[in-house]
């Protein structure tokens, strides 16, 4: 279940591509982690 915490750290645009790749265990921030161009494919 995503927190206030990981839900800012998916839109952060500061967020390394290695802590996106980490917050991909939820679901629930996949639509935020995709819009990332710094995400891994």
């Amino acid at each position: 279940m995503a927190t206030e915490q990981t839900r800012h750290e998916a839109a952060d645009p500061q967020t390394s591509p290695s802590r996106l790749q980490e917050l991909t265990s939820d679901q629930e921030l996949w639509a935020l982690i995709a819009a990332k161009p710094s995400a891994y494919d």
